[in-house]
């Protein structure tokens, strides 16, 4: 490492264009210290018995409805049912259908379990 003392042959102070780079080796230092510290203390381990999951990739289905609510440049808030901006009565006409219709696909309100519960 070299360091600079002072301006040669008694010129006048010049701005120095090298970065100090005292300070960063410094903190590096430190920063490799703590590291090398912390490191056997995060590599310990706990034993645990997770549980087995299996994973099922969501797919959306033709019967999913895809709702919005979006703040209106009028100050409104629009309603959306898939893209399409409904008024309260028509989405309530709307929800009640799409769940009818459901329940009628599943063979009538006593075949309904938690499983098959739209």
């Amino acid at each position: 490492m070299s360091m600079s003392v002072g301006p040669a042959d008694g010129e006048e102070d010049t701005p120095m264009s090298d970065i100090n780079t005292t300070p960063l080796v410094d903190v590096m230092l430190v920063l490799l210290i703590i590291f090398l510290i912390t490191i056997p203390v995060v590599l310990q381990s706990v034993p645990m018995v997770l549980p087995k999951v299996a994973y099922e990739a969501t797919v959306t289905k033709p019967e999913n409805v895809s709702l919005s609510v979006r703040g209106e440049s009028d100050g409104t808030c629009g309603v959306y049912w898939n893209m399409t901006r409904v008024d309260s009565e028509e989405l309530l006409r709307r929800a009640v259908k799409k769940l009818e219709d459901e329940i009628k696909r599943q063979c009538g309100v006593e075949n309904l379990t938690e499983e098959t519960m739209p």
